[in-house]
């Protein structure tokens, strides 16, 4: 528990603790560790030219649609049409209502007639003809247990239809004799998939069109506790299933839907117009006065990046370009680059500033933190010399028109406390053994001002740690987990590494 008195840094006008930048670099040099930095990187300003679909793309891809439609609504194969005409091709699909909400003709799709052709739509990413197929009323899921018998697999002869039907033949001779499924599965079964769950799956309906046709329509078809011996034939394998349906959702109406899709992208006369936008800007810009005036101008809205290292090559917020990167590093400060295609945009950058292994430049980013560190500091010494302490926090707490306050519970596990704030320095100078109880603290500078402290008692924390070992436990593996990069970091700070990476890629 904690008297303090707290002098706020705002007591000190800002005409007392003007701050050049030989104080800053005086700072840094005496916090080295603060200011430090690794390896060189760069940083640039950029605007970008995105090219998204113009008016004339989005009628160019729906008239594509328009024009396909009646022979999609009179095709007898609406699996090869739309592997034929689609550019994302997938199979047909069964879906409820809810899986289809978040489509824009949901209501339509819902209730359109078999055979009916709705669209073409857009539905946020493409354009969209849907056919319906099929209406029925299945089931959501279906819990279900079998037992597979192959005849062939991935082309390949297993056994004979002979064979395969007395294997199966016995297995389910077994199962009436009372064997448990489970076992049997494990001894008859060729689905490896299954092996760990006595035999058993579980299916949604959208799923129906990706298993065999013979066990999806006896699965959503069939009832609650039915079995039966099916017999199926496909491109995969050939065999027997024996089902048992063990549960079923309630029934549902659904729709079997095949959709071809075409993306809204732009063509080429659009991918020109943008570049001539692009082109235009260059032309007006040789340095960075001309780009900021080029930007401001033509509305331009321009970014950042930061912290580009030789070896990069995602930028955050581009994606990614070597040929920019290395362009920042031939590049002087203030060096426009030329148009560079990133993704779906064209960028043109500007060098905005160059930092090189060492203490953190001094320019218009940094120099508003960096005077913040050091007026904190200056102020901190105008209000130790100003308020010192006399011997009691009532004293300094008057000299400065503030308040004796108090705060209870102070944890040396926390360095912020609801009436301290986020003041870690105080917080542990709270536990420093040579401030006896009773006495006060030196002058301590924290983050938001100048604090005198009194320790009032000491006590055991309310929350103390239960399990020690399981904490032990805690830190331990958090320290293996970063082991590895740990020495590796510590290994490349101490050889005389020379990465020419960059030099050749």
């Amino acid at each position: 528990n904690i008297q303090f008195v707290k002098l706020p840094y705002s007591l000190v006008n800002d005409e007392e603790i003007k701050v050049t930048d030989e104080e800053i670099t005086a700072y840094m040099k005496k916090h080295p560790k603060l200011f430090y930095i690794n390896q060189d990187s760069r940083s640039i300003d950029y605007v970008s030219f995105r090219i998204n679909p113009s008016a004339n793309d989005s009628a160019r891809v729906l008239n594509s649609l328009e024009t396909i439609k009646e022979n999609f609504a009179t095709t007898d194969d609406a699996e090869a049409f739309v592997n034929v005409n689609s550019e994302s091709p997938n199979a047909p699909t069964y879906f409820t209502a809810t899986q289809l909400s978040g489509l824009p003709n949901q209501e339509e799709l819902s209730h359109a007639g078999v055979n009916t052709v709705v669209g073409p739509f857009y539905d946020g990413t493409n354009f969209v003809l849907a056919k319906i197929l099929e209406k029925k009323n299945y089931p959501d899921s279906v819990k279900v247990r079998h037992i597979l018998v192959q005849t062939k697999a991935q082309g390949q002869d297993k056994r004979t239809q002979a064979e395969a039907k007395a294997r199966i033949d016995s297995a389910i001779a077994m199962l009436k004799a009372g064997t448990d499924f489970a076992t049997v599965a494990t001894e008859f079964s060729d689905d490896a998939g299954s092996q760990n769950t006595g035999g058993e799956y579980e299916f949604m309906v959208g799923q129906k069109p990706q298993i065999s046709k013979e066990f999806g329509d006896f699965i959503f078809e069939g009832t609650t506790g039915s079995s039966n011996l099916v017999e199926v034939s496909n491109d995969n394998y050939s065999g027997y299933h024996y089902i048992e349906i063990l549960s079923q959702s309630p029934r549902i109406p659904v729709s079997k839907i095949a959709f071809v899709t075409k993306s809204l992208s732009p063509d080429k006369e659009t991918y020109n117009k943008i570049y001539s936008e692009a082109t235009a800007f260059a032309t007006k810009v040789n340095n960075k006065v001309d780009f900021d005036k080029a930007a401001q101008e033509s509305s331009v809205p321009t970014a950042v990046v930061n912290g580009i290292n030789k070896n990069s090559f995602l930028l955050n917020g581009l994606g990614s370009s070597r040929d920019l990167v290395k362009w920042a590093y031939d590049a002087k400060v203030g060096d426009v680059s030329p148009i560079y295609t990133i993704g779906d945009q064209y960028v043109i950058a500007k060098l905005k500033g160059v930092q090189n292994k060492g203490l953190v430049n001094i320019d218009d980013n940094t120099r508003p933190i960096l005077v913040d560190y050091v007026k904190r500091e200056k102020a901190a010494k105008i209000l130790s010399e100003k308020y010192k302490a006399s011997g009691s926090l009532e004293s300094v707490a008057q000299a400065s028109s503030q308040e004796v306050q108090t705060s209870l519970n102070v944890s040396f596990a926390q360095g912020y406390t609801n009436e301290l704030g986020n003041e870690p320095k105080v917080v542990g100078y709270t536990f420093y053994k040579g401030l006896k109880e009773n006495t006060v603290s030196p002058a301590i500078a924290g983050n938001d001002g100048l604090f005198y402290i009194s320790v009032t008692g000491h006590g055991k924390a309310e929350n103390p740690v239960q399990d020690l070992n399981n904490m032990r436990m805690m830190l331990e593996n958090s320290t293996k987990a970063n082991a590895y990069q740990i020495i590796m970091n510590s290994m490349k700070e101490a050889a005389d590494v020379k990465d020419k990476r960059s030099d050749i890629y």
